[in-house]
């Protein structure tokens, strides 16, 4: 199929909006959102809201909820997301009060989860904040070529879905178009950490679980490499690792990943801390090494993955990399989604590496971030 038919077939997965219509709705949410649901949706929820499941649900929380104006009304029952497989004859609703990152990807998660991929999400999402819901019009138009030759570069029709409602979403401005993945991130079936493996991780943040993760997978033959060029980011991380002892295959370093061995400015933003000025971070000086120096300098005989989320530097790593990724044809989980042009020039420059490799797409998050690529060498 041509892109831009799997484009036009893309569905609208996740409607930003509130289904006013509908008579049976099941409203997902967290327990602090609860108190804002009459004020923000009125008193038809009573109306139309037959359950309010939460996904933090316990013990302690309510077990109903009536109108916020005067507590008259039918009582609507507050469970558990447990609840939600029975429920397939309803319209499923995502409510938060004000715009939430972690909460969109938690509430969104939790309902793929159990089944459902399709749902409302009503939720005041920024337009083009940042990454979040970039909007370029004319990216097909301008860029058809390029696209068209990334997209033929995917092995399997799931990765060239995922690839179409990227750009979708982009060039339509709603990410409710975004098809997510089914396998968690780093974990396509294919492509993923195995017992013994020997990860070079780029780009961590103080946000640990996922390099936690892939510890227990790799087992005690294995070891984690994990970059974190920002001190704060780097402190807190460690501090955490320190905090385990049972964890003796993580290795964290002080230093990012970039094409020469250097010192550069970063903004600090959290886990999107990047190279350069801009945006409302402090500016910190942070120490780079690039992949093959620290693989020489550190007598590395093996790398069996690499991973880079290094926040629109991809390229930059990766050009430092060819000796370790000629010598050892290591699995690469890529990510290629902080710069319009990653999509394609990612794909391209691995494939003049690795020119018989298999190229595989995953998307895990519910806005345009956390699109991967994962690359299987022959």
């Amino acid at each position: 199929m041509s892109l831009e038919k799997m484009i036009r077939e893309t569905p609208l997965w996740r409607p930003c909006g509130f289904p006013f219509w509908s008579r049976n709705i099941t409203l997902v949410c967290y327990a602090e959102d609860l108190p804002a649901i009459g004020d923000i949706v009125g008193d038809a929820i009573t109306r139309l809201c037959k359950a309010v499941l939460l996904v933090d649900h316990d013990t302690t929380s309510p077990r109903e909820l009536r109108s916020a104006t005067d507590g008259a009304g039918a009582a609507i029952p507050i469970d558990s997301l447990r609840k939600l497989p029975s429920l397939i004859n309803t319209d499923i609703v995502f409510f938060g009060k004000a715009f939430e990152y972690k909460k969109l990807v938690s509430g969104c998660e939790s309902i793929q989860h159990f089944g459902f991929h399709s749902f409302f999400v009503y939720m005041p999402i920024p337009y083009n904040y940042g990454i979040t819901t970039t909007h370029i019009p004319d990216y097909l138009a301008d860029n058809r070529k390029n696209l068209e030759f990334a997209y033929a570069l995917l092995e399997d029709e799931e990765s060239k879905r995922i690839f179409a409602a990227r750009i979708r979403a982009i060039i339509t401005g709603n990410i409710g178009y975004i098809r997510l993945s089914r396998f968690s991130e780093y974990y396509h079936p294919l492509v993923r950490p195995q017992a013994g493996d020997i990860i070079l991780d780029g780009g961590m943040s103080s946000y640990i679980e996922p390099q936690l993760e892939f510890c227990q997978t790799i087992g005690d033959a294995g070891h984690l490499y994990g970059f974190e060029p920002e001190p704060n980011g780097f402190n807190k991380a460690l501090a955490q690792i320190q905090a385990r002892p049972d964890i003796a295959n993580f290795t964290i370093v002080p230093l990012g990943l970039w094409e020469e061995d250097t010192t550069l400015q970063f903004t600090v933003m959290g886990p999107g801390s990047h190279v350069g000025l801009g945006g409302e971070g402090a500016v910190v000086d942070c120490r780079m090494t690039t992949i093959d120096n620290f693989v020489r300098e550190h007598k590395i005989q093996h790398v069996s993955l690499i991973k880079l989320d290094v926040e629109g530097s991809e390229l930059q790593a990766l050009r430092a990399g060819i000796e370790t990724i000629m010598a050892f044809k290591p699995r690469l989980a890529i990510s290629l989604y902080h710069l319009p042009q990653d999509l394609y020039e990612l794909p391209f420059f691995i494939k003049t590496l690795l020119p018989d490799c298999k190229f595989y797409l995953g998307h895990h998050h519910p806005s345009l971030h956390e699109t991967i690529l994962y690359v299987l060498p022959e």
